[in-house]
């Protein structure tokens, strides 16, 4: 998960999925979230976090779908004005 804190300082951490249901359970009540990382213990204040996205295993591949139509989009585009100009030249 990456979060924004209102001072604008970015965090991020990893999370198991009920360590994220944990989180956004304690996001909707506005309650202190507090979990076990390892040997680590992290906690974080709801009311100081401005925005946050949840990673999961599906998030690199939505990137990944978004570039590729982007280019696609891109080479569509450069091919449209190919045959525009080539229409003229005819």
């Amino acid at each position: 998960m990456t979060y924004t804190l209102s001072s604008g300082v970015k965090g991020s951490v990893s999370l198991d999925e009920e360590q994220v249901e944990n989180w956004i359970k304690c996001y909707l009540e506005g309650r202190q979230f507090i979990t076990n990382l390892d040997d680590e213990l992290f906690g974080l204040n709801p009311t100081l976090v401005a925005d946050f996205k949840v990673h999961n295993k599906f998030s690199e591949q939505r990137e990944y779908i978004s570039t590729v139509h982007m280019l696609s989009n891109y080479e569509l585009e450069k091919a449209y004005k190919h045959i525009q100009r080539t229409k003229g030249k005819a």
